[in-house]
């Protein structure tokens, strides 16, 4: 009777010491973790590259390589913000936060076929399934999400309806998994952002070094490390306070710009 309690004791203390070591047992992140000024600066460094990126496309008819170069690092910079949105979240994504992103992505759907001219669905689509899949991190096991990942490259060269295609819908979940720390993402992380020029790398096969190449290099090199780890010291003098952008208004920019661009496109180059 006496023996009974203290091993009861020395189990519960066991339990505790357990779940003490489990929540404190963080990795240390790949990535350098943002929020508030830092993270609004990503956003807008990603914005200025998706301008140079759609100049590309829609002034020069995507053939100016420089161009091309610096507008891959957009993309994989909305991701590194979608990931960190979701690993805050813990994986709980309010209802209407997705279905938000749904409605501007339809919005904007008419000024990205006026300004590209396919009927590829924009990249605010690509974003909002991106989150969904991010999520799952927080409900699967880590072998689990490695399978996705692994069938997505299966699938690769399939066409896909919307912008960047299964590789653009797995990053940000790939980014999350090395925001946590996961070092075994790695290998996934850097086939998916080349899986993300994979079309470019086959149309430009012929040429030697295909200009994909070193556009994902671009985008490994600079916009997910380079850039994040550049807004540590604007996070650190601000304290990780206030905001620079309002909540709609990379939303509203993203049709805004193309259809402006395209205007010009009209009036000065045609």
């Amino acid at each position: 009777k006496k023996v009974y309690p203290f091993l009861l004791k020395i189990k519960t203390t066991a339990l505790k010491i357990r779940t003490f070591m489990l929540n404190n047992s963080s990795k240390k992140s790949l990535f350098p973790l943002h929020n508030g000024y830092a993270l609004d600066f990503i956003k807008i460094c990603a914005a200025f590259l998706m301008i140079i990126d759609h100049v590309n496309y829609i002034w020069f008819d995507h053939k100016s390589f420089l161009i091309m170069i610096a507008g891959r690092g957009a993309f994989p910079l909305f991701c590194y913000a979608m990931a960190v949105a979701v690993l805050k979240a813990e994986g709980h994504i309010p209802a209407r936060y997705v279905k938000r992103m749904f409605i501007f992505a339809v919005l904007a759907e008419p000024f990205h076929y006026f300004a590209i001219g396919n009927l590829e669905g924009n990249v605010i689509f690509t974003l909002a399934f991106g989150a969904l899949v991010a999520a799952l991190v927080h409900r699967i096991k880590l072998w689990q999400m490695y399978m996705l990942y692994i069938g997505a490259a299966a699938f690769i060269l399939m066409p896909f309806p919307i912008e960047f295609g299964l590789a653009g819908i797995m990053l940000p979940s790939a980014i999350l998994l090395a925001l946590r720390g996961e070092r075994s993402v790695l290998p996934f992380l850097i086939l998916l952002l080349f899986f993300i020029n994979m079309w470019s790398f086959i149309n430009d096969i012929h040429s030697g070094i295909s200009p994909a190449v070193w556009s994902t290099f671009f985008t490994m090199g600079i916009a997910c490390i380079a850039l994040p780890m550049g807004a540590l010291k604007l996070g650190n003098d601000v304290q990780q306070t206030g905001r620079l952008l309002s909540k709609y208004s990379l939303y509203v920019f993203y049709p805004a710009h193309l259809f402006l661009l395209k205007i010009i496109e009209l009036v000065f180059f045609k």
